[in-house]
């Protein structure tokens, strides 16, 4: 049960987190909201959720994925991504938090 609650933690995870980040991309630069940015987005997205599940390195990993799928997919300078970045960074902790204590609630 708890392995069934936690997979689907982490796809409604990678999802909002999909979400949060098409949103930043749209408001912080000049992207337009179409298939391929929310694809892009996504793609970014599955692979920095599948990078945090390394142990030890997983989050430094999803670091550079992330700024560096920014600024290839997009075209973004480095501030850029930085600062879309931190707003995503801070978002997707409070949704994080959320999700994953509505899971501890649910398991018991």
């Amino acid at each position: 049960m708890e392995i069934v609650v936690l997979a689907v933690v982490l796809v409604v995870l990678t999802l909002l987190s999909a979400a949060v980040l098409t949103t930043a991309v749209v408001l912080v630069g000049d992207e337009e909201l179409t298939r391929d940015t929310i694809l892009k987005c996504l793609g970014i997205t599955v692979v920095v959720t599948l990078a945090g599940l390394m142990p030890v390195i997983g989050g430094l990993v999803g670091i550079v994925v992330w700024f560096v799928g920014l600024i290839v997919a997009f075209e973004k300078t480095f501030g850029e991504a930085f600062l879309i970045g931190v707003c995503c960074f801070v978002i997707n902790i409070v949704i994080r938090l959320g999700l994953f204590a509505a899971a501890a609630a649910v398991m018991g």
